[in-house]
């Protein structure tokens, strides 16, 4: 077998954590009585903010990583951007879904037959993010490296951190941190010890010693 050089990606390293969010809340809903209106909100605010990660991700891919491919590759982002609107029409009606739950008018009997619904939908979506995160490691992420060395993207990497949501920065944390190896974990805190305002820092050093085990803090 040959293997490739190892190369820096823009992308792997979020898609860990995008993997390990979407396992959490696969679990969260198997495990939530949907006629509990306390546990379908519980899992409606997890819900909604795995969902405004998964859309801060996709808008960082359309306006920062797929245009590296845009005059270089012809029709070479089309298919990512699709992907990203068919999902995230998806991710919307699992919102909706949560709502028709808790709406006051709604049984116990009903909200467990939709929170089935919910549960089936939900790893509709997930399944969906699996293939298309596979698809653009081996795809767009092979034609990036065509066209580009490790140290434009590592400064691409760089211009990204500088638009992203400071609010979503630790809720991103608490997946990414334990969902990297030894090395890559290193690198993600060494960039944000640097760049991170010193009140975030702290937050994360807290949020290492719950989400990590002893010997990885």
């Amino acid at each position: 077998m040959n293997l490739a050089p190892a190369r820096f990606s823009l992308i792997e390293m979020v898609h860990k954590a995008i993997r390990n969010a979407l396992s959490h809340l696969s679990l969260q809903a198997g495990s939530t009585d949907f006629s509990n209106k306390e546990e379908v909100l519980q899992l409606k605010t997890a819900t909604q903010t795995i969902i405004d990660m998964l859309n801060e991700h996709a808008h960082i891919e359309n306006e920062h990583i797929l245009p590296l491919l845009e005059g270089k590759v012809p029709a070479g982002t089309i298919h990512d951007k699709e992907e990203h609107d068919i999902i995230h029409a998806q991710q919307e009606e699992l919102l909706v879904l949560l709502d028709e739950i808790l709406r006051p008018g709604t049984s116990p009997a009903d909200a467990i037959a939709l929170g089935h619904v919910f549960y089936q939908n939900l790893s509709l979506v997930h399944s969906a993010h699996l293939q298309h995160m596979i698809e653009e490691e081996r795809g767009s992420q092979v034609l990036i490296w065509q066209h580009y060395t490790d140290e434009e993207l590592q400064q691409k990497q760089g211009q990204i951190m500088q638009h992203l949501d400071p609010s979503l920065l630790l809720k991103w944390m608490r997946y990414f941190l334990p969902a990297l190896n030894a090395r890559e974990r290193e690198r993600m805190l060494a960039i944000q010890k640097a760049k991170a305002p010193e009140h975030v820092w702290a937050k994360l050093q807290e949020l290492m010693q719950e989400v990590l085990p002893a010997a990885a803090v």
